[in-house]
């Protein structure tokens, strides 16, 4: 895809993602940095932030997702890997749960139909 479509942003994820499916973080931020770099997207900005989960960079992830929320505060999928991040880090005892639940309802308010939001509340 990268070869045939080299400015088009799917080709960085996809390549990005079968990496980041190997457990090789480190080569699928550098896909992404490219990405960014000839086609930048906010999907791919959303896999840096999950592969700054993978590796517990708590500080990294958040700042991505916060800067596009910044932007776009309705944005359902970037609510959703916040709540991902919270998740993460009120495992490890790093936030508490009240805030983490607060920021899943407001993804749910703003798209009442996606089951994948009530599903990750469920968690």
């Amino acid at each position: 895809i990268l070869n045939k479509f080299p400015d088009q942003f799917i080709g960085y994820l996809l390549q990005s993602l079968s990496f980041f499916l190997m457990d090789d973080y480190d080569k699928a931020s550098e896909i992404v940095d490219v990405g960014l770099e000839k086609a930048p997207n906010i999907l791919l900005l959303c896999q840096q932030a999950q592969i700054y989960i993978k590796k517990n960079d708590w500080e990294s992830a958040l700042k991505i997702i916060n800067d596009q929320l910044a932007i776009n505060p309705d944005n359902t999928f970037l609510l959703r890997s916040k709540f991902w991040i919270d998740i993460n880090e009120w495992r490890y005892g790093i936030k508490d749960s009240k805030a983490t639940l607060e920021r899943i309802d407001s993804a749910i308010k703003l798209n009442p139909d996606d089951k994948e939001l009530l599903i990750l509340k469920s968690l």
